[in-house]
């Protein structure tokens, strides 16, 4: 069999040496088409109200932000929600009065959580 003649290793950098950043790990979020729909759409109008072009992924950013910033109050608290079993996922009624339960716990956290914030804007 015939040998490809090794090439010697280039000199020179490549013209662009500019990386691209990794893309980072995902969650998944799973929500209904009209739940998926109302979100982008709630995205674009703060965004529109902001002056700003605001992606659903940068609103779920900020919002896991404020839970980690506010974690040590959440788990503090955790214990008036006790027991808290998650239903089934083919449970979607029961699955509804979890999420509405946990949605309320997590509200009435944060309104009385101190502010991790800056000075205003």
């Amino acid at each position: 069999p015939l040998e490809r003649p090794r090439s010697a290793p280039s000199e020179f950098a490549p013209l662009h040496t500019t990386t691209r950043p990794r893309r980072l790990p995902c969650v998944r979020v799973g929500l209904t088409p009209d739940r998926k729909r109302a979100f982008e759409q709630l995205c674009h109008r703060l965004g529109g109200s902001l002056d700003a072009s605001l992606p659903p992924s940068q609103v779920l950013r900020v919002c896991c932000q404020l839970l980690l910033e506010h974690q040590d109050v959440l788990l503090s608290e955790a214990h008036a929600l006790r027991p808290m079993h998650r239903p089934p996922n083919d449970d979607h009624a029961a699955m509804r009065r979890f999420e509405q339960r946990l949605k309320l716990f997590v509200l009435r956290v944060l309104r009385v959580a101190p502010s991790a914030r800056g000075p205003s804007m």
